[in-house]
């Protein structure tokens, strides 16, 4: 059975997840292998519920996904920050007006270092003025600690986190284990259907020792030697190749098939820049969306959908993206540059600097970070290094079926590289019983009344009607210059 909540389908184990986090006020953690779908079920939960939550990620991608901000720009953290006197004496009229919320949720948790998350805790206490985890502010965390894992950081940085606290992930952190989190862990699988494929993935991601030379061979006899195929995605540890591969592309089709550039125009923009200064498209490119896309005021497609050119015009190009039946006319999009300033004790969004182009890449080639979360109908991966634990088995579990992916080298067992800490902690999870949960004793919490906080788009209350009193309208009741001029500003 499956239910339509706003236009998210759930099944039974989905929605019996969704009435418990409406029911609770308790700190989760929301898991599950590859596939299980964690973003669905957080969409439908953001979706429904009357509380109102700050919505963080560690890395810019994934906080734009669920149209949110980073983890560092909401606290203010400085780029690899690992002074904790920094880090937690931060603007503090700032902060609390931040703080206005019910709740904290944070997606892909596996990339927030155990310092970091630690950190979060400290701030939350101080600012919130209470010795309780995260100063009693209710903590939603979701991830996979075998999927997404923490990016490549300075040596320093790692053996000062493992000198503190033992480990590098959140879950190694004295917070986290204050915490006492609920959690959840969903269990069905929907992108897989192919009993081999789902057989090597829970083989990678539990215990890589129980691979059978059987095994191996069966994902061996996909080795393919690179061929141009624009059908094929190709996944890669690093963009450097990523780069390599779709410039290649670019220099076969633009030959064979009329394109055309687009310049992008800047404005004091600081830092790197979020697409090339000079786009080139041409009709049937693959492509990547790589900015939020709201339609008529309404989120519509996500950074890093993808999908195929159509036509491409002087100021709009025609995108098909995929497993979507209607085209999409894509415009010009800005990126900001903005600064936090307290305003008549609002925080308010300061823009100082922009920059304007085609919120599209070429996407032959992707990283397996940014594939993420996606279903690929088929991909080819280079497996030639692999930095990080599970990055084979996320780029793996984006197909459907084996028959969908193929390799660039022979797969050895060098490259599936997992974490026993990992392993150890999921191991030892105590997970809410979903199968047997009565829903029927659940009931939606009423949030408690806050504070507006700009910052956090909540909608302000409107004000009062500015009622007209004159004795020429003696006979008309709330009478307001809205009504009097049919005028709209915008």
């Amino acid at each position: 059975m499956t239910i339509k909540n706003n236009e998210i389908e759930l099944n039974d184990e989905q929605t019996k997840a969704l009435n418990y986090l409406r029911s609770t006020n308790d700190n989760i953690f929301i898991t599950g292998n590859a596939g299980t779908g964690k973003s669905t079920l957080l969409n439908a939960f953001l979706d429904s519920t009357p509380k109102k939550i700050a919505k963080l990620a560690f890395t810019g991608l994934a906080a734009d996904n669920i149209d949110g901000v980073t983890i560092d720009s909401f606290f203010a953290i400085p780029y690899n920050c690992m002074n904790e006197e920094l880090i937690i004496n931060i603007d503090e009229a700032s902060m609390k007006i931040k703080l206005e919320v019910h709740a904290i949720l944070i997606d892909e948790i596996s990339l927030v270092n155990c310092f970091h998350f630690q950190m979060i805790d400290k701030s939350l206490r101080k600012y919130l003025d209470s010795t309780k985890p995260f100063g009693g502010m209710q903590m939603i965390v979701v991830g996979d600690f075998c999927q997404l894992t923490l990016e490549a950081t300075k040596n320093f940085i790692e053996r000062k986190i493992l000198k503190e606290h033992g480990g590098v992930y959140a879950f190694n952190s004295t917070a986290w284990q204050k915490a006492n989190f609920q959690n959840i862990s969903l269990e069905t699988i929907h992108r897989q259907e192919d009993s081999e494929l789902k057989h090597i993935l829970n083989i990678l991601r539990d215990n890589v020792n129980k691979l059978t030379y059987k095994d191996l061979a069966l994902l061996n006899s996909n080795v393919r030697e690179f061929a141009f195929d624009p059908t094929a995605i190709c996944l890669c540890s690093s963009n450097k190749n990523v780069s390599a591969i779709n410039n290649t592309y670019n220099k076969i089709f633009q030959n064979d098939t009329a394109s055309k550039s687009y310049t992008a125009t800047s404005k004091n923009y600081k830092g790197k820049k979020p697409n090339d200064r000079v786009l080139t498209f041409w009709e049937n490119q693959r492509i990547m969306l790589n900015k939020n896309l709201y339609i008529d005021g309404e989120l519509k497609f996500v950074n890093g959908c993808l999908g195929r050119v159509l036509y491409i015009f002087k100021d709009e190009i025609v995108v098909q993206f995929d497993n979507v039946s209607k085209v999409t006319i894509i415009h010009r999009d800005k990126w900001e540059n903005t600064q936090l300033l307290l305003q008549d004790g609002h925080l308010m969004k300061t823009i100082t600097g922009t920059f304007t182009q085609f919120p599209l890449k070429t996407a032959y080639a992707i990283t397996i970070h940014k594939a993420q979360g996606q279903t690929l109908k088929r991909v080819h991966i280079i497996n030639d290094e692999f930095f990080a634990p599970y990055q084979f088995y996320t780029a793996l579990s984006r197909v459907r079926s084996l028959e969908d992916v193929s390799f660039q080298f022979p797969v050895t067992r060098e490259q599936l590289q997992t974490s026993l800490e990992v392993i150890k902690f999921y191991n030892n999870l105590q997970t809410i019983d979903l199968q047997n949960l009565d829903i029927s004793t659940l009931t939606p919490i009423k949030p408690v009344k806050l504070g507006y906080n700009p910052f956090l788009d909540e909608p302000k209350e409107p004000e009062p009607k500015k009622v007209i009193h004159d004795p020429l309208f003696d006979e008309l009741e709330d009478v307001s210059f809205d009504n009097m001029f049919n005028i709209s500003f915008n």
